[in-house]
């Protein structure tokens, strides 16, 4: 083929893409670790037994590996950067400091700092590089993807796992998915500022608590939403649903559309088509007959059946700005 064809580079880049994936999944040549892969198995192809015309054929690639920090492997400064990264810039400097400040202060001998990154490829690289700039400043981190995720369903949130780590610091992604999992993990919350808020002060960071929607499911587990929660029925004739807004039972239909939203003064508002909106600090929602798709923060969480029980918790998400 390499005769054929003059070029034993594209040659060498089929037969090391076609050894590690079929021909038509040659991203895995972008995976982690497949550099290693690919050394490994061409010292093996081109070794001392194999023909020589093949040896000569096959060029040897050029080194461009970068050290790693302990165990974080960092981009090559030739590596052109992946789509909806973020470059080192002022916010992420400012990030970087503030988390490293912030871990310092922290009452415990070794803390570790819990990166929340999101699941786009340009997301988990800017994780890695945090980790490996928290690391030469001799500080702990890890890896950490939020709960619940957007888009899945069926899954058992039972009650906030919390895991072994201390603050969690957002590295992208969605914001209110790293915000759910501080809120159901109890745990503070190293975030940017959010868009139009002044900056603090050098060396310094800004610190609030707001409330969440707590929504109580009937087997047992636990959700949070920083923003609204919708409930919508999967049967084509549902029935009525009873509704306890506070202290006032109403029935509405169970086809309706059920839109729960946190507003500013830390209440819920309850809006439904049968009884326009309602002011409310705590909803039960009961005899609806079915399952219902709940909607968190403008995504499918998950499916869901009566009764639930939503309310406000006040103060459960805290939140610290550089």
């Amino acid at each position: 083929m390499s005769e054929s064809s003059g070029q034993a580079d594209a040659t060498a880049m089929l037969l090391l893409g076609t050894h590690l994936g079929s021909h038509n999944r040659l991203t895995v040549l972008e995976e982690d670790g497949a550099a290693d892969r690919l050394a490994q198995w061409r010292t093996g192809l081109v070794g001392p037994h194999a023909p020589a015309r093949l040896r000569d054929r096959i060029p040897t690639p050029p080194d461009r590996s970068v050290p790693s920090v302990q165990g974080v492997r960092m981009l090559s400064s030739t590596s052109p950067p992946d789509a909806g990264s973020a470059p080192d810039g002022p916010e992420t400097e400012r990030l970087l400091a503030t988390a490293v400040r912030l871990a310092r202060t922290l009452p415990a001998a070794h803390p570790t700092l819990a990166v929340v990154r999101g699941w786009g490829r340009g997301d988990r690289e800017r994780a890695r590089l945090l980790c490996a700039r928290l690391a030469e400043q001799g500080i702990r981190s890890t890896e950490l993807s939020p709960v619940p995720e957007a888009g899945e369903r069926g899954g058992q949130d039972r009650g906030p796992r919390r895991p072994a780590v201390d603050p969690l610091v957002h590295a992208g992604g969605p914001q209110e998915q790293a915000m759910r999992a501080a809120a159901l993990w109890q745990l503070p919350l190293l975030i940017d500022r959010p868009a139009g808020r002044p900056g603090g002060e050098l060396n310094a960071f800004g610190a609030h608590r707001s409330p969440v929607i707590g929504i109580h499911l009937s087997d047992g587990g636990v959700g949070v939403g920083v923003r609204e929660t919708v409930l919508v029925s999967l049967q084509p004739q549902p029935g009525n649903a009873r509704l306890i807004l506070d202290n006032e039972k109403i029935t509405a239909p169970g086809d309706q559309p059920l839109r729960i939203i946190l507003t500013g003064q830390g209440l819920l508002e309850a809006r439904g088509d049968s009884f326009g909106r309602r002011r409310i600090r705590r909803l039960r929602f009961e005899r609806a007959w079915g399952a219902y798709r709940m909607d968190v923060d403008g995504a499918p969480a998950r499916d869901v059946r009566a009764p639930l029980r939503i309310e406000t918790l006040p103060g459960r998400l805290h939140l610290l700005h550089p």
